[in-house]
């Protein structure tokens, strides 16, 4: 039997860790690869920051041109069919406004709600759905010269929301009206090019907890909503778009919100708006309201009447 060296017993065992080590290091390699290749597979199927931001960072603008709202940045998500919360307490409530009529001289695309006497006011308004807020106007209205606040909102979806005749708003709202141009007599212009930070607010969250003039004991707020997606059914009627030619973006893309409203409160609300508020004006009118049969252009061809 041939005997080994030292010296060739030792290659052999440094041999033996040479081929160790090269296992253990191919070994690590593959784990590397394979790590790697699963997490850039994890990479793969996450969303990407930029489309989640797509989805809650939508801006809609309005092309004068062709007359239409655009998603001008962003994908729009699908609108809800229903909100998801009241604007006002309808316990509250004594009359309703209906969006899409003449009241006075003026067209009005947003409808209202008048609170009772009892309340003083002191009502609670809630989002109906999650918005970013768009627009906040302060101003002082005649003739007690109150101060009221007007506030839009748009949910990424282009569902836009607009509130006027806020008399006492939320802390969190109230902070940002802070930061509004001073408020001056009967002027409700807002600079489009200052526009507030596009805050979200939630569904539910109360925004206002009084509404109207406490001087005259006026007690009602203005609530109305566009929807961008689309022209309203009326505004595809030549002899009604030429009357309302002027305010384009609201009038021509104002909803009938009453079916929107959650629960039981859209069967209280319909009832509501046949109700005659002006015994002078029997005649209930809504141009944007399937369920009210008289519209602008059956009474004085589609001009205001006083």
């Amino acid at each position: 039997m041939k005997t080994l060296t030292l010296e060739q017993r030792g290659f052999s065992v440094f041999e033996l860790v040479i081929s160790i080590v090269l296992l253990g290091a191919l070994a690590g390699a593959g784990y590397f690869v394979y790590s790697r290749q699963d997490t850039d597979t994890k990479i793969k199927q996450s969303p990407k920051p930029a489309q989640v931001k797509a989805t809650n960072d939508v801006v809609w603008a309005f092309d004068e041109r062709k007359q239409e709202w655009f998603v001008q940045r962003g994908k729009a998500p699908k609108c809800p069919d229903s909100f998801e919360y009241s604007p006002v307490d309808f316990a509250k409530v004594d009359a309703l406004l209906l969006p899409g009529q003449y009241r006075g001289y003026s067209y009005k695309p947003h409808g209202g709600f008048i609170a009772h006497k009892a309340t003083d006011g002191n009502v609670e308004i809630k989002m109906p759905i999650d918005a970013r807020i768009t627009g906040l106007t302060r101003y002082l209205e005649s003739p007690d010269s109150a101060l009221q606040y007007i506030v839009t909102f748009v949910n990424d979806c282009g569902l836009e929301f607009k509130f006027d005749h806020l008399a006492t708003l939320s802390p969190r709202l109230q902070a940002i009206a802070e930061t509004r141009p001073p408020a001056k007599l009967d002027d409700t212009s807002s600079d489009p090019n200052n526009k507030p930070e596009p805050e979200l607010f939630k569904a539910g969250e109360v925004i206002a907890t009084a509404v109207g003039h406490p001087g005259s004991g006026n007690y009602g707020f203005d609530f109305g909503v566009s929807d961008y997606r689309q022209r309203n059914e009326i505004s595809k009627k030549k002899e009604w778009a030429v009357l309302h030619d002027t305010y384009i973006s609201t009038e021509w893309y104002g909803v009938c919100w009453l079916d929107k409203l959650p629960g039981e409160t859209a069967a209280i609300a319909r009832t509501l708006s046949e109700k005659v508020i002006n015994p002078s004006r029997p005649n209930v009118v809504s141009d944007y309201c399937k369920h009210i049969p008289t519209k602008t252009l059956d009474v004085n061809d589609g001009k205001p009447t006083d």
